[in-house]
């Protein structure tokens, strides 16, 4: 599998994984320490660098400048999964800090600081790729 191929595919897979566990936590709120590695790992990915791995390499001039036009579209379709993400996390955050009210009143400064990274990114990714509305992600 071509690296852009598999940048779509780790996307995707990562959505849909997120997606899963808006409809997960919404009913289970048992395994409320994975939903909160999760969050923490994808909002605030200290090891795997997040999207920025995906911008220097996929959507830097050095890549484009050879790109054909499969590639071209393969790009589009990453950024738009990208976008995509933001709101299914939202909806993640915004479900993590109602447990963490109810359940772990003492995780609250981990939940702001991931609010906090997780706004930070979310500007990034709308200004650079668009906005997709959280409507989008039905618990």
């Amino acid at each position: 599998m071509k690296p852009l191929d598999n940048a779509i595919a780790i996307v995707n897979s990562r959505n849909a994984e997120l997606t899963a566990m808006v409809k997960e936590y919404t009913q289970d709120v048992d395994q409320f320490q994975q939903l909160t590695q999760t969050l923490k790992g994808t909002v605030d990915p200290a090891v795997s660098r997040g999207f920025s791995n995906y911008e220097e390499a996929f959507f830097g001039e050095s890549f484009l400048q050879n790109a054909n036009s499969a590639e071209y579209r393969q790009v589009a379709r990453l950024k738009d999964l990208m976008a995509e993400q933001i709101p299914i996390l939202e909806k993640l955050m915004v479900l993590h800090g109602n447990l963490v009210d109810t359940y772990q009143p003492t995780l609250a400064p981990l939940h702001e600081d991931l609010t906090s990274i997780f706004y930070k990114l979310k500007a990034d990714v709308e200004e650079k790729y668009g906005r997709i509305g959280i409507t989008s992600v039905a618990p």
